[in-house]
């Protein structure tokens, strides 16, 4: 499914040309959504078995996507996570997209794209994976520290 945006210039009666009411940075932001299919939360947390995860959906769904299309990576930076520790390992996040989704590692306040191996940083993004958490993850994994 595809959004097509068309914006058309409308003639008022006082004679004034006037354009939608949308900025072209909401522009940008609506054809975006529009190329997302889903986003997928995984706690990467166990070895040997497989890991919770859950979907996000509405708002939390575009939150997320949003924050993480518009970080600034670069190549250096972050900590280097140990696939093979024990442990809480960060979140995994994978937004599905219209033709090629992508995948990242949230590990306290650093996200790294785990496509191009860049990383950045944004607190915003690990507080708003916790929010999406439903509550009986939350209770059983109360314990795992985030930062």
């Amino acid at each position: 499914m595809a959004l097509i945006l068309i914006f058309a210039g409308t003639w008022l009666p006082n004679g004034g040309l006037q354009y939608d009411d949308l900025s072209w940075l909401e522009m940008n932001a609506l054809a975006k959504d529009a190329d997302i299919s889903g986003v997928r939360v995984e706690l990467d947390v166990f070895s040997g078995r497989p890991n919770p995860a859950w979907d996000l959906e509405g708002s939390s769904a575009l939150s997320v996507a949003h924050v993480l299309q518009e970080l600034c990576f670069s190549s250096d930076g972050g900590p280097a996570v140990d696939d093979e520790k024990l442990g809480f390992r960060g979140f995994l996040v994978e937004i599905r997209a219209v033709g090629e989704g992508r995948r990242y590692r949230v590990y306290g306040d650093f996200i790294r794209d785990l496509t191009t191996k860049r990383v950045s940083q944004n607190p915003r993004v690990s507080t708003l994976i916790v929010s999406s958490m439903p509550a009986e993850l939350r209770g059983r994994f109360s314990d795992v520290k985030v930062r």
